[in-house]
């Protein structure tokens, strides 16, 4: 499927071109930079205006606080299974009245 324009031309270029001339040139929609290693958008908040710039800074700081969260919550995820099957390998070498003690020992 071929998506062209009136012109003859691919329809993202002529997408991109006309943003450009109605920017005045000032944003870059070619350059392809986030997310990170991925690059499937451009995104600059030095390339935007006024009230749209802060209110994009925001929804990006609220974007690295869900992604750091998330992250910690993994860890955490991870360090509870290490704990959970080191317990298990524990509780299978050993008798029931140590493991009993043990958990006494820790109250």
């Amino acid at each position: 499927m071929d998506l062209t324009n009136p012109s003859g031309d691919s329809t993202i270029p002529h997408v991109v071109n006309q943003m450009e001339t109605s920017l005045d040139g000032r944003i870059n929609w070619g350059d392809y930079n986030f997310p990170p290693c991925i690059r499937m958008v451009h995104f600059s908040l030095g390339e935007l205006q006024g009230g749209l710039r802060s209110f994009v800074a925001r929804v990006y700081l609220t974007y690295l606080l869900l992604i750091s969260i998330l992250l910690i919550n993994c860890n955490y995820f991870f360090l509870i299974m290490v704990v959970l099957s080191t317990i298990i390998q524990v509780a299978k070498y050993s008798s029931a009245i140590n493991i009993f003690y043990t958990f006494l020992s820790n109250l």
